[in-house]
């Protein structure tokens, strides 16, 4: 979590396993940046006795732990709604803390019992900072002492409340004289040195055809709501959210000392609706060729001229001489607002409120209230997160890899490791077996594929080598100077790799993190260590309860590389096309046909958007039949019952189904929903299993009933 709140921009095609929205209740994803067996897939030889089709589960499934146990709803079939069947009683007695808007028996109880620990680590890098002697024989080193102040500063907040909101003067005062086309441009500049991000912003990222090289990514960004859609669109919540971000910008003027802040918010918002209107739909964006535009700094300032990109590159500190604009309409359209079509005076609002929206969870407490009193809007959660919890979280953002040495120290260990590697090797297997055995993929594709697939690289915990963060220092005192160092810090790492070679070690989430990644630039699947937790993970746990949790975990990453924008990659990272003309038609067909089924769930009313997640649902069926699939390489019985215990297969299904249980405000399911490539956790687990034949015979389940599809209603890719 960037520590001002603001957006990062930073632009690796990143295919996570869940948005931030998932795993930390709110806040921003890490940058930008998926079916059935096929009748290879081998079946159940016999069905377990406990899985009665046609009413609840009698009795015990025998050979659960507690937790799982306790999670049932033994009052629905598996059969009507497995979902229920799983998360049930977990669903019936859990609330979602007042502090957050949606609550994950996996995600959230893992990243709560990581914070905690990171909690401990930091307090102590606290005492040692403003103590050295506490190191004890050993000298505190570098990182101790970042990690030490940064988190001091953070929850210093006697010191936070007596500056209040005077770290912005400066920067306001810019904005104020700002009058010329000019004069925008190097204010802009400047704050995209620091990682607020008005208008576009800038990063690093891998060129898309030749992902050997670094370029500068340009992209559009600069609204404070959380898609175009909050702008444009007239149902629902819509209008209320935009009256309720207007009253947090009008807070946010008064605070800074405007008299008319009411007129001054309204311009912003008018003038963001432009923005949005030219921005680019979420469900383009997930078309990698459309956003694709690689070009010079110099064929950009020919191409979009009223926009003064000499002074605005001066004032970045950098001219990256080669760039991939990824909206090259966008840009042009906010160069003509900033030189021809749009007043000073609305301009200068806009740059202000970038900054002040952008800064206030670093500012005193009338400045983080007035945060929260729009955030508590947007995603209904009932009060702030504790002070510890925010500072956590900005440290991790900040300094994360700093961070993640100390926690995966204190985690996984080899043996974790190990087995991790392990089942990832075994994911992959499967996946090349059922490449063998696709009908529907000719053998040029097949062949491409194949090799694609051997190229996939896995990172497991953590890097192999940490960042050095030996040119970022931070002192006691402002918060919001640290943080601005931190961001500025960032800003420059990203800006310095343009031109040098890829490095192909780096990271994009901290080994905190509790989430997980495909990157199809670098053909590679990241696991940190915070996701390597129970219940998703753990080395004394049943090798089927792994492979269900985990396991899926895995294969969903890894079909990441064979979705409908991972296929676009081949396996050296470039944006290249590998499948023959008739292979791609067929796997169009059959991602229509994953879209429509998911775009017929609802949820308190509202459709999910099949196009906008269709790669993650498509992942999402991939990770189930991968997972599955080395389940019985490894143990050809594993639907078989013994006794009235459990089968493997029940504890695999319950495993992937049991790590998906969650409960959401309706005004977070509304923006996951609105806004999230993600399906509801709801169908992230009944639609994957509609689709999975073996899921139906490891339960009895008969055709007709809700959780058995006939064939032809079944969607099979991978």
């Amino acid at each position: 979590m960037n520590p001002l709140g603001r957006s990062r921009v930073v632009y690796p095609l990143v295919l996570a396993l869940v948005s931030s929205a998932y795993a930390c209740g709110g806040g921003e994803a890490k940058p930008v940046a998926s079916v059935p067996p096929p009748s290879a897939t081998p079946s159940a030889t016999a069905v377990a006795p406990l899985a009665i089709p046609k009413g609840p589960l009698a009795g015990k499934m025998l050979g659960l732990d507690a937790d799982d146990e306790a999670a049932l709803d033994r009052a629905t079939s598996p059969c009507d709604d497995f979902y229920q069947f799983a998360c049930g009683g977990w669903l019936a007695k859990t609330s979602i803390p007042d502090d957050e808007s949606t609550w994950m028996r996996s995600f959230s109880t893992i990243r709560l019992k990581n914070e905690l620990l990171l909690k401990e680590v930091l307090e102590n890098a606290a005492a040692v900072a403003k103590d050295p002697k506490k190191a004890g024989k050993d000298k505190a080193d570098a990182d101790t002492l970042r990690l030490g102040n940064f988190y001091a500063s953070c929850m210093d907040e006697a010191t936070i409340d007596k500056l209040d909101g005077k770290p912005l003067a400066g920067d306001l005062a810019a904005v104020a004289k700002a009058k010329t086309a000019n004069d925008i441009a190097k204010i802009v500049g400047s704050f995209h040195a620091r990682g607020f991000a008005p208008f576009f912003g800038i990063g690093s990222m891998q060129d898309l055809g030749d992902a050997t090289k670094v370029v500068a990514g340009v992209d559009q960004s600069g609204l404070g709501l959380p898609d175009r859609d909050y702008y444009l669109k007239t149902d629902g919540k819509f209008p209320h959210l935009r009256e309720a971000y207007t009253a947090y910008l009008t807070s946010l003027f008064k605070l800074a000392g405007e008299k008319d802040a009411a007129g001054l918010a309204a311009q912003v918002l008018a003038f963001e609706t432009k923005l949005a209107t030219a921005q680019m739909t979420k469900e383009d964006r997930r078309e990698p060729k459309k956003l694709n535009h690689p070009m010079t700094a110099d064929a950009l300032a020919k191409q979009v001229p009223d926009f003064a990109w000499k002074t605005y590159f001066s004032a970045l500190g950098s001219a990256p001489a080669n760039l991939n604009v990824a909206q090259p309409d966008y840009v042009a359209t906010v160069a003509k607002l900033v030189a021809k079509e749009e007043k000073p005076e609305v301009l200068r609002a806009y740059l202000a409120s970038v900054l002040l929206r952008g800064s206030a969870a670093t500012l005193g407490k009338s400045w983080t209230d007035a945060q929260f009193a729009f955030a508590k809007e947007l995603r209904g959660q009932k009060s702030q997160p504790p002070r510890w919890k925010r500072c956590v979280r900005a440290t991790d953002g900040a300094i994360g890899e700093a961070l993640g040495k100390a926690f995966v120290q204190k985690t996984l260990g080899d043996q974790g490791k190990t087995t991790t590697r392990e089942m990832v090797v075994a994911i992959e297997k499967a996946m090349g077996e059922r490449l063998n055995s696709l009908v529907w993929m000719d053998d040029a594709t097949k062949t491409n594929a194949r090799q694609k697939l051997a190229k996939v690289a896995n990172k497991i915990a953590a890097p192999d080598k940490y960042r050095d963060y030996s040119a970022l220092s931070f002192k006691p005192g402002s918060y919001y100077t640290n943080a601005i160092a931190s961001d500025a810090f960032e800003v420059k790492r990203q800006l310095v790799k343009v031109g040098k070679p890829v490095d192909r070690g780096e990271w994009y989430m901290t080994p905190p993190s509790v989430n997980a990644y495909y990157d199809p630039s670098m053909n590679e699947m990241v696991f940190p260590a915070g996701i390597l937790q129970p219940p998703f993970f753990s080395a004394a746990a049943p090798r089927a309860k792994n492979l269900g949790s985990i396991g899926m975990v895995m294969g969903h990453e890894l079909t990441h590389g064979f979705d409908d924008e991972g296929r676009q990659f081949d396996g050296d990272g470039n944006l290249r096309d590998f499948w023959t003309p008739k292979a791609g038609e067929e796997f169009v067909q059959r991602a229509a046909c994953v879209e429509k089924q998911f775009s017929d769930f609802q949820v308190n009313g509202d459709h999910v958007n099949g196009k906008l997640t269709l790669g993650e649902n498509i992942a999402d069926l991939g990770g189930i039949a991968l997972a599955y699939a080395a389940l019985t390489m490894e143990n050809p019985k594993a639907a078989v019952a013994t006794g009235d215990q459990v089968t493997d297969a029940q504890r695999f299904f319950l495993g992937f189904a049991q790590g998906w249980c969650g409960k959401y405000t309706d005004e977070a399911m509304k923006t996951l929903v609105t806004t999230n490539p993600h399906s509801p956790p709801k169908f992230r687990v009944n639609g994957p299993l509609v689709n999975t034949p073996v899921f139906a015979e490891a339960f009895g389940c008969t055709a007709g009933q809700p959780m058995a599809r006939t064939e032809k209603n079944r969607c099979q890719i991978w």
